[in-house]
């Protein structure tokens, strides 16, 4: 790994608090599309939340912490598809902003990711934010369905994050 590699790991949980704040209410979270979703936005719920225990595992020493916040009971809400009206689709990453608001679900759901997708951007020529200093290339007028993220390119990511959301289209 290139040392610019670990300093950017090793910075970017500071980077993301910061663009926590910076961004501020430019940003729409899940909480804000699940409980009064905006105009323009509409929310298409189906199945059912699911919940999982997570035994200790069998190990000689301590338990790693990365390991160790795993075990316990976890919740996965239940599915749901957002429609949004008008929106622009920024770097390769598919960062989704609909009237300058970015979507946080669009970048797996936190800043960090978010700060991910941002740098690809940039590093793509894109800036990452809905600007009037750059035009989309492509206009479509039907709906648009994206299957696209920061680990698209990763087979085991394609097959358990990606391809489950082609059941979302189906609802949708």
């Amino acid at each position: 790994m290139t040392l610019s590699r670990r300093l950017y790991r090793r910075l970017r949980p500071y980077i993301a608090t910061g663009y926590r704040h910076i961004l501020g209410s430019r940003v729409l979270t899940r909480a804000e599309l699940l409980d009064d979703p905006p105009a323009g936005y509409t929310v298409h719920r189906f199945g059912t939340a699911e919940r999982y225990e997570f035994d200790r595992p069998r190990h000689v020493g301590d338990l790693p912490s990365v390991i160790e916040t795993k075990v316990g009971e976890c919740t996965a809400p239940a599915p749901f598809v957002i429609a949004a009206d008008d929106a622009t689709v920024i770097g390769p990453s598919a960062v989704i902003s609909v009237d300058g608001r970015l979507l946080l679900e669009s970048a797996l759901g936190g800043y960090a990711r978010l700060v991910d997708a941002s740098v690809l951007a940039l590093l793509s020529g894109q800036l990452p934010l809905e600007t009037r200093l750059q035009r989309p290339d492509y206009r479509y007028d039907d709906p648009v369905f994206s299957l696209v993220g920061p680990w698209v390119t990763e087979y085991y990511h394609w097959l358990v994050d990606y391809l489950v959301q082609v059941f979302a289209l189906e609802v949708y």
